[in-house]
């Protein structure tokens, strides 16, 4: 008895032993808490996260001299030693000092929550400065090339005859995609024609992609998901960048970035020039790139009342030429042998208008307004087809910090008003849209670690009534190294042509939508997982596993009948689309080595065609492989591997798969760096296949595109950079 009683007093003792410690983390700077601090004894195998409060305690450390390791990712990590126990009541106070990399690189703005992408439950992805930067040294015109390289997207040629391409996110069609500048909807009806081909990269500072129904956040069109590119802003500090490009396939690019902030005055300004010259790579007289001549011009103010309040107004102007078809037609002029060519005449105007205040404890107040005026014609060689397209976009909004939440609620306005020119052609005519919408969404530390988000939006539109929108996601830290987020969400788009079919030049057949047809409308869920650990000293591993499922009910097609009939006559499916698969990402990091591996399944099937059920270019395997080896300010090289999978046709025959490669080399001195880049370095091209223009030639017909058409594309770039 007496032996136990000693136990018993010996364990009591042991656990008397074990004492609690409270840190609260607070920005060096801002002297703002910190959320999501990873506070950790590395020795005892103990740790927590900071709330957002800042506030983490650990329980169970013994007494004596203990070291604390406090980490979070955009601050240095600080390590400090303590005595324990803590005086009781006691708060230790740590100040993180942000890193180089500036914390404001890694705050999202697309979900309007302010918050770090780690702590965020809803799945955002991002293509950062690096990413950009490389492949503006192989496609410095456009965006096209960039978006490609992100997993579960399928950037995909759409026409010989513009050089457009299609931006699809897990396995939807591209017209289920939004595009966002600044958080400004800006590509939406008429004016989303040729948006990617219009979009420069040389001002972007990321790219932030969230993947599924989204329409919670900005309204219609993000069924599949959004894409909103983030440009950057000036510091004290002026930065100028420009570039010269030419390829052996007659692209010539000219761009220019300039930024400087002064006081209470800051700018922004991007000026490029790119023309592309006609290519007919597999001689059958027809050019497989268009001949084309884009301008864009882009002015950004900046008035900074004090270091918390801003107000920008961003102004741009691009024009857009482009001419496809015969290739005698393009360098001379159609005659009764080479009479196809279609030319593209198109003017992009807009203004953006955004306020900004931040206020203590992280509340922020934001007001935007945006007019856009696109002006397009089409001009073939028995008909012309051309309009205008006026649409703007207003929102106020209020972002409330308030104990463990993260609240914003606002109200938005979104018109989109066509105006077809009848003196070219009368179908299918004008329309006018009006969407009023009301938004709230709030963040909730539940506990250290799991966040719960939950959003509300309620649209009412002019002619398709009320849509109600909720969306949820839950984040769950398991340990510092692995996380999961679950998350789902509703969508709707409203239908015009010009989203059903955004490729379409001839519209003489084409039918006004109805009042019959209803809107589109959607379901999705997506399971994220997320782990990242130091395999060595020198080795990183991070794996991100992504599982997904969408569906769409009410899509909206050509009647079959009509199409037998030459002529387009929509109707809502008499059954839903569903897409559903996977993405894995691997990514090994190794001093100056990075080597990733993407690999996408997709099963994307339209329930309401027996016959053809399958969406068509749509390949069910995706894998893009990457090597870099790169010395910082020094020298960089890199090899690319991209493999697509078979993928089923509109005639229900399935196209063959490929693989292509691309390897990238970069040499800097100080402010001058020399950029060679050889795009698709064994040729693969669709032509090798089949043939991709069908007679009688003079009213020719083209095949769906579904491998690359271009060949091998082999540039020269300098860039100077100061």
């Amino acid at each position: 008895m007496k032996k136990i009683l000693a136990l018993l007093l010996l364990s009591s003792q042991a656990a008397l032993a074990q004492h609690s410690f409270t840190v609260r983390v607070t920005d060096d700077h801002t002297h703002l808490p910190v959320s999501g601090a990873v506070v950790s004894i590395p020795e005892l195998n103990l740790g927590n996260y900071s709330d957002s409060a800042g506030l983490a305690i650990l329980t169970h450390i013994p007494e004596g001299l203990q070291r604390i390791r406090i980490s979070r990712l955009g601050y240095e990590t600080k390590n400090i030693s303590i005595n324990s126990p803590q005086a009781a009541g006691d708060t230790l106070q740590i100040e993180l000092e942000p890193s180089e990399q500036a914390l404001h690189e890694v705050i999202i703005s697309t979900t309007r929550n302010n918050t770090g992408i780690q702590d965020i439950p809803v799945r955002v992805e991002i293509i950062g400065a690096d990413d950009i930067n490389e492949k503006i040294g192989s496609t410095p015109a456009n965006v096209s090339e960039l978006l490609g390289e992100a997993n579960g997207i399928q950037v995909l040629p759409a026409s010989t005859s513009t050089g457009n391409v299609s931006v699809r996110i897990e396995g939807l069609q591209g017209q289920y995609t939004q595009l966002l500048r600044d958080g400004f909807p800006m590509y939406g009806g008429f004016s989303g024609g040729l948006s990617i081909l219009q979009i420069p990269p040389l001002n972007l500072k990321r790219v932030e992609i969230i993947k599924g129904a989204s329409s919670a956040l900005y309204g219609g069109d993000a069924i599949a998901g959004l894409i909103n590119f983030i440009t950057k802003k000036p510091g004290t500090k002026p930065h100028f960048d420009f570039l010269l490009n030419q390829s052996q396939r007659g692209a010539s690019d000219i761009s220019s970035f300039f930024s400087r902030r002064k006081n209470n005055f800051g700018i922004t300004l991007l000026a490029t020039y790119d023309r592309q010259s006609p290519n007919d790579i597999n001689h059958d007289g027809f050019a497989d790139i268009p001949q084309s001549e884009t301008v864009t011009f882009n002015p950004t103010l900046f008035y900074y009342f004090n270091d918390s309040t801003t107000l920008s107004l961003s102004l741009n102007a691009t024009s857009d030429n482009r001419k496809g078809g015969d290739l005698y037609a393009i360098k001379y002029q159609p005659d009764s042998v080479h009479n196809y060519l279609e030319h593209n005449l198109s003017q992009r105007d807009y203004y953006q208008l955004n306020f900004e205040k931040h206020f203590s404890h992280g509340d922020i107040l934001t007001i935007k307004n945006s007019l856009s005026y696109y002006k397009r014609q089409i001009t073939l060689p028995d008909y012309a087809f051309g309009g205008t397209d006026v649409n703007s976009y207003s929102e106020i909004s209020y972002l409330l910090n308030w104990k463990k939440n993260k609240t914003v609620a606002g109200v938005n306005l979104l018109t989109d008003n066509f105006r077809q020119n009848k003196q070219l052609s009368l179908l299918p005519g004008d329309y006018s849209h009006t969407t009023s919408g009301a938004f709230i969404q709030d963040d909730w530390d539940m506990f250290p670690k799991i966040t719960m988000e939950a959003g509300f939006r309620g649209d009412e539109q002019n002619k398709y009534g009320f849509f109600a929108l909720p969306r949820f996601a839950v984040l769950y830290k398991i340990n510092p190294g692995l996380s999961a987020r679950i998350g789902g969400g509703m969508g709707y788009q409203i239908p015009t042509i010009f989203n059903i079919l955004p490729d379409q030049s001839d519209f003489s057949e084409v039918l006004p939508i109805n009042n019959r047809v209803s809107a589109i409308t959607s379901k999705g869920a997506n399971l994220d997982l997320h782990y990242v650990t130091d395999l060595t000293d020198e080795l990183s591993f991070a794996y991100d596993q992504t599982f997904f499922i969408t569906r769409i009910n009410n899509p909206v097609i050509p009647q079959t009948d009509s199409l037998s009939q030459g002529i387009y006559y929509f109707e809502n499916a008499a059954g839903p689309e569903v897409a559903k698969g996977f993405e894995s990402n691997f990514t090994f990091d190794l001093d100056d080595w990075e080597f990733v591996a993407d690999y996408t399944y997709t099963n994307s099937k339209n329930y309401f065609d027996k016959i053809h059920p399958f969406v068509p270019l749509n390949p069910i395997s995706k894998i893009l492989l990457t090597l870099v080896y790169e010395k910082e300010n020094n020298f960089r090289t890199g090899v690319e591997w991209f493999y697509s999978g078979r993928q089923y046709l509109s005639d229900g025959s399935r196209a063959r798969n490929y693989w292509t490669m691309d390897l990238v080399g970069e040499k800097t001195f100080h402010f001058l760096s020399l950029i060679a880049n050889i795009e698709n370095l064994f040729d693969v091209r669709q032509s090798r296949f089949s043939p991709l223009v069908f007679p009688p030639y003079n009213h020719p017909s083209f095949a769906e595109i579904y491998a690359p058409v271009e060949g091998i594309i082999v540039n020269l770039e300098m860039r100077i950079r100061f």
